[in-house]
C-alpha cells in the first residue's frame, strides 16, 4: 500500500526540519570554532539595532526616548568654522544639540549653582558620541561616584562635533567661555581627526593643514555634479544598509543562525560598497586638484602657505598644533579655575591595540580605508606629543591601548566609533582617571 499524499508531505516536512536543524547546528559550530566565542542572539540583534538607527550626517539617534530626531545641516561659523543648524526648537541656537542639551536652555551656557557640577565635553565624533550612544545617564552615574560629586546634579554639555580638530576645540571653548559659559570639569577627547582628516583631505592640495575640515569647499559654492552623484552613492547605500538591518530587527529570521549569518555577510558588502564611494570621492578631488593645479585657490579658501613636507614631518606638524592646542585649553581652564583632563582616544589602526575575531574585522577594518594611512604615521606622534604635555602638568592619558586585551566585539564601523559597550568602557575609563587626579 502507497502512503498517502498526506503522509509524503509529512515525511517531506520532517525531512526539511532534519535538514534545517542539521544546518543551524553545523552554522553554530563553525560559527564558534572560528569566532572562539558562542554565537549569540543578542550581539547580532544589538548590532543590526545600532546600524539600523545610527547617528548619521542627517540625524542624531537618542538614548533619551520619545524625543525624535533632529535634523541638521552644517553652516559656517565666523569662529569655529563650522556648527550645525538643527531643524527643532528645542535645541539651543549655538549650534551644539544632543540627547543631553536638549530642552537646556541656552546650552552650553547654562547657569551654575551649588546644586549642579557642570562637565564639558570637547573634541569630534568620538567625543560627541561617547555621552550620546552610551548607556543612558551612564556617565553621569559614573561621575557621581566621585566622593566630591555625591549628592550633585551633574549636567554634561558636549561641546564636540562630526570632524572637529584642533584648534577648533581650543576656539570653541574660548569662544563659550567668553560669553559666560561654566565648565567645572572639562574633558577632551580627541587625536583621530588631527592626523587623519588633514592626511586625506589637504595633503598636496595647497590647503592650511590646521583650518577647519574642507575648509576650501565650505567656502565655494559646488555645482560639480559627479561629486555630488558619489556623495547621493554614499548616502543610497547607507540607506540599503539600515534597511537591510531594519528588515531583520523583527522578522522571525533573526532567530536563524544562517540568517544571522547572511545579514552580515550582506552588511559588509554594503559597507564596503560605502567606503569605496568614499575613496572614489577622494581620489576624483584629487584628480580635480590636479587639473586644476595652476589655478590656486583664493586665499580664504587656502588660507596661509604651508610647505607640506615629507609624510614624517608632516605628521609631527599636525601633532605639535594638537599638542600646543591642549596645553593652551589646560592653561585657560586653570586661569578660570576649572579642571581639564584630556584622553587621546583609541582607534583599531593603531597597532596591536586590540584582539579582533574575524566578525569584529568584518565591521571595524578595511585594509585601503581613506584614513588607515593617517592613523599609522600620525598615532605615533601624537603619543610622543601625549608624554610632553604630561611633562607640562596636562592631566593627559593616553588611552590607544586600554582594548589590547579585549576580546569583546567594541568598533562598530571601520573609521573610529565605538558601540555601547565600548563607549560605557571609555567613560569608566575616563572617570577612574579624574578620580584619582581630581581635587576640589
Amino acid at each position: 500500500m502507497k502512503p498517502s499524499k498526506t503522509k509524503k508531505l509529512a515525511y517531506f516536512g520532517i525531512l526539511v526540519l532534519i535538514i534545517f536543524v542539521c544546518s543551524e547546528l553545523a552554522a553554530f559550530v563553525g560559527y564558534s570554532i572560528s569566532q572562539g566565542s558562542l554565537f549569540s542572539w543578542s550581539h547580532f540583534d544589538r548590532l543590526r539595532h545600532e546600524i539600523a538607527e545610527p547617528p548619521s550626517t542627517d540625524k542624531i539617534a537618542t538614548n533619551q526616548g520619545g524625543m525624535g530626531n533632529r535634523t541638521k545641516n552644517e553652516v559656517l561659523h565666523p569662529y569655529l568654522g563650522y556648527v550645525i543648524q538643527y531643524a527643532d526648537k528645542n535645541c539651543p541656537d549655538f549650534g551644539f544639540c544632543d540627547s543631553k542639551t536638549v530642552n537646556k536652555e541656552g546650552a552650553p551656557i547654562i547657569p551654575k549653582t551649588d546644586d549642579n557640577f557642570i562637565v564639558g565635553v570637547f573634541g569630534g565624533s568620538f567625543a560627541h558620541q561617547t555621552p550620546l550612544l552610551s548607556t543612558k545617564a551612564f556617565f553621569e552615574q559614573e561621575l557621581k561616584t566621585i566622593p566630591a560629586l555625591s549628592g550633585k546634579t551633574v549636567v554634561i554639555i558636549p561641546v564636540a562635533l562630526g570632524g572637529y580638530k584642533q584648534p577648533q576645540t581650543l576656539m570653541a571653548l574660548n569662544y563659550f567661555l567668553s560669553l559666560g559659559a561654566h565648565f567645572d570639569i572639562v574633558i577632551n577627547i580627541d587625536g583621530f581627526n588631527e592626523v587623519a582628516l588633514p592626511a586625506r583631505e589637504t595633503f598636496g592640495r595647497n590647503v592650511y593643514p590646521f583650518f577647519p575640515r574642507l575648509w576650501h569647499r565650505r567656502v565655494r559654492k559646488v555645482t560639480d555634479f559627479e561629486l555630488l552623484s558619489l556623495r547621493g552613492s554614499i548616502e543610497y547605500f547607507t540607506k540599503k544598509q539600515r534597511q537591510w538591518s531594519q528588515r531583520f530587527i523583527d522578522h522571525p529570521v533573526r532567530y536563524s543562525i544562517i540568517g544571522n549569518l547572511l545579514w552580515q555577510y550582506n552588511n559588509k558588502r554594503w559597507a564596503n560598497k560605502i567606503s569605496q564611494v568614499q575613496n572614489a570621492i577622494i581620489e576624483y578631488n584629487e584628480r580635480k586638484d590636479v587639473r586644476k593645479k595652476r589655478k590656486r585657490l583664493s586665499f580664504v579658501a587656502s588660507g596661509p602657505k604651508y610647505e607640506f613636507k615629507s609624510n614624517p614631518e608632516f605628521y609631527a606638524d599636525l601633532a605639535r598644533n594638537w599638542s600646543r592646542s591642549s596645553l593652551q585649553m589646560s592653561a585657560i581652564t586653570r586661569a578660570y579655575g576649572f579642571e581639564y583632563f584630556h584622553f587621546l582616544q583609541p582607534n583599531q589602526y593603531v597597532e596591536n591595540s586590540k584582539p579582533m575575531s574575524d566578525e569584529e574585522k568584518a565591521n571595524a577594518i578595511i585594509e585601503k580605508h581613506p584614513y588607515r594611512k593617517g592613523v599609522i604615521r600620525g598615532y605615533p606622534e601624537l603619543i610622543k606629543e601625549g608624554k610632553w604635555l604630561s611633562g607640562k602638568g596636562v592631566n593627559f592619558y593616553d588611552l590607544t591601548q586600554m582594548f589590547a586585551s579585549n576580546t569583546a566585539i567594541l568598533y562598530r564601523d571601520a573609521c573610529c566609533h565605538l558601540n555601547r559597550q565600548g563607549y560605557d568602557l571609555i567613560i569608566k575609563e575616563i572617570v577612574r582617571e579624574i578620580k584619582a587626579a581630581y581635587t576640589p
